[in-house]
Order: C-alpha cells, then sequence, then structure tokens
C-alpha cells in the first residue's frame, strides 16, 4: 500500500462512530490509529500464558455471543454457585507437563505467579466486603475508560521478584505462596492432572449471579457484566 493513500476498504460511519471516531475522519485516520490500539492490551498473564481480556477485546463492538455458548457457561456458573468452588480439574497434556517442568526449574516464575495470585486473593477479598452485590462486582473488576480514550501502555520490563522489594510479611506471604504452587505442579505431573479449584469468594460469585440472573429472562445476546 503506498504511503498516504487510503485503505482499499473503506470503513462505514457507524463503525467509525461505534470505536469512538467522527463519521468524517478519513479511512486512513481510523486505520492507523486502530494499529496503535492493538499495542495498547494487557499483559499476558501467568496462567494462561496470554490474556484474553484487554480492553481491545473487552471493550470492542462485537456480535452478540451464540446462545449454545452463553448457556454452557451460565451452566458452569451454576455448578460454582451450587459447588462453592471456582475452577476445575484440568488433565495433563504433554504440553502441560512441559510447561510445569519448566516453572518447576524456574524459582522466579514460581515467585512471580505466587506475588500476582496474593493480589488477586487481596482484591477479591477487600471486594466481598461490599454489602450490595452491585457493589462487590465493581469493586472487583473496576471500570475502564471507553476504548477510544484508554491509551494506556503495558511495556514495563520485567524485573525479578527481590526480597528487599517488599515488607517482611508480604513476603513471607508471597514465598509460602510460590511453595503451595511448586507442591501443586509436583502432584500434577505425578497424577496427571492438576486442581484448580479453590473456594468461590462472596465477589466472584456476585460476579456468577448477574449473567444467571440476565439468562432466566431468555435474553442470551449479551452479558450484563
Amino acid at each position: 500500500m503506498a504511503k498516504n493513500t487510503e485503505p482499499k476498504k473503506s470503513i462505514h460511519p457507524s463503525i467509525k462512530q461505534a470505536l469512538g471516531y467522527e463519521p468524517q475522519q478519513s479511512d486512513r485516520e481510523v486505520f492507523d490509529d486502530w494499529k496503535q490500539r492493538k499495542s495498547r492490551v494487557c499483559k499476558p498473564c501467568w496462567e494462561l500464558k496470554y490474556c484474553p481480556y484487554g480492553p481491545l477485546v473487552e471493550q470492542s463492538p462485537c456480535l452478540p455471543v451464540l446462545r449454545d455458548g452463553m448457556e454452557e457457561q451460565i451452566e458452569y456458573f451454576e455448578k460454582c454457585l451450587s459447588t462453592n468452588l471456582v475452577g476445575s480439574v484440568e488433565a495433563l497434556t504433554p504440553e502441560l507437563k512441559s510447561q510445569y517442568e519448566e516453572w518447576l526449574a524456574d524459582e522466579q516464575v514460581l515467585l512471580s505467579q505466587a506475588a500476582y495470585q496474593l493480589g488477586q486473593e487481596e482484591a477479591l477479598a477487600e471486594a466481598s466486603k461490599h454489602p450490595t452485590d452491585a457493589e462487590k462486582i465493581n469493586a472487583w473488576m473496576g471500570e475502564l475508560p471507553p476504548i477510544h480514550i484508554y491509551r494506556t501502555k503495558y511495556e514495563e520490563p520485567e524485573r525479578d521478584i527481590r526480597e528487599e522489594d517488599f515488607e517482611p510479611e508480604r513476603w513471607n506471604k508471597i514465598v509460602a505462596l510460590a511453595q503451595k504452587l511448586e507442591e501443586k505442579y509436583q502432584t500434577a505431573l505425578k497424577v496427571g492432572s492438576i486442581d484448580h479449584r479453590h473456594p468461590l469468594e462472596p465477589a466472584r460469585a456476585a460476579w456468577f449471579n448477574a449473567p444467571i440472573a440476565y439468562g432466566a429472562t431468555g435474553n442470551f445476546r449479551t452479558s450484563p457484566v
């Protein structure tokens, strides 16, 4: 494509508006800005090795979810609420076995995972203190500005998890969690499966209840949360 020429495919004004642009903006301006947006997504998380929920995905206009997928998700939420557990038991694939072996050989990976997990546990515990479900959900999930305003970049250099960067009590918690993760991965390699289940937190339960109540109306087009 030649420089300073318009893209061959035009963008409908309604799409520009949905993405936060002015209808009269040129296609070139929109394409160039959208290219920049795609570089501003969330950092990969330790557990999945990628993040499917950055603002680019979470707030972009998209087609409604399929009914089958929504029903399957709601069934999972209902199971979690009935058992008071979140997560599942997953059989290890060769890829997962290799991944866990790599993690077990890297203390920094375990410490980083433990620090992240501790932060999540604390955030959920704090959010769960709120009196109403709506307040619990908002406190846990928070809110991002509209996608056309969101411009935060995630380019902070990675650094080692060091004891001197934490208060003694917090460091001890991180080390204890890292040891539990190490034991969890070792057990998984022995038995051939890994148990990701843990008690369902009140804030997460509130978040699960919202789409269940929404789905009960028969409208599965979108999730309310």
